[in-house]
């Protein structure tokens, strides 16, 4: 076994349309079949709020440097016994501070803190599109039980690529 091997790759567009097929795919690998039971259910959790936060907050146009569209991402490999979801999308740069305060935030958190902001937010009456989008990440964090790793690249004055590589 390598140092890296990669189960899953994904680098296209991510659509209504999409969605399913990919989450299809991951599962009919003969690679992620042979997975423990437990560790598999809990990359498909994670892998299934990572298509989904890429389909609800990733920038859907177009976006060139140097003639290489930049598009997003999925990936699941297996590094040094850990598996790895790596991630990656066009946001908004006027979103990075918020999505970079909240992701603290919940890497500072333990475990107990994490499952109390999570029922904070599921219970409320009305769940905003802020309350929404953390509670994608509360859920990868819970799922993950490792901090979530990540990065912005700014691409130019209105776009970033969001990673992020969340260890299982």
């Amino acid at each position: 076994m390598s140092a890296t091997d990669i189960i899953f790759e994904y680098k296209g567009s991510v659509d209504f349309e999409t969605i399913d097929p990919l989450i299809e795919r991951l599962k009919k690998l003969p690679a992620y079949q042979a997975i423990k039971r437990s560790v598999q259910k809990r990359i498909y959790s994670i892998f299934v709020e990572c298509v989904e936060n890429i389909y609800k907050h990733s920038i859907s146009e177009s976006f060139y440097i140097n003639d290489e569209n930049i598009t997003p991402y999925l990936s699941l490999y297996r590094q040094h016994n850990k598996y790895i979801i790596g991630t990656g999308n066009i946001v908004l740069n006027k979103s990075i501070n918020r999505l970079r305060n909240r992701l603290e935030q919940i890497n500072q958190m333990d475990r107990p803190g994490l499952k109390a902001s999570y029922a904070d937010i599921i219970n409320k009456e009305f769940i905003s599109d802020e309350d929404g989008a953390g509670l994608g990440l509360l859920t990868i964090a819970l799922k993950t039980e490792n901090k979530i790793n990540y990065n912005f690249t700014s691409l130019d004055d209105q776009y970033s690529y969001f990673e992020m590589k969340i260890p299982i």
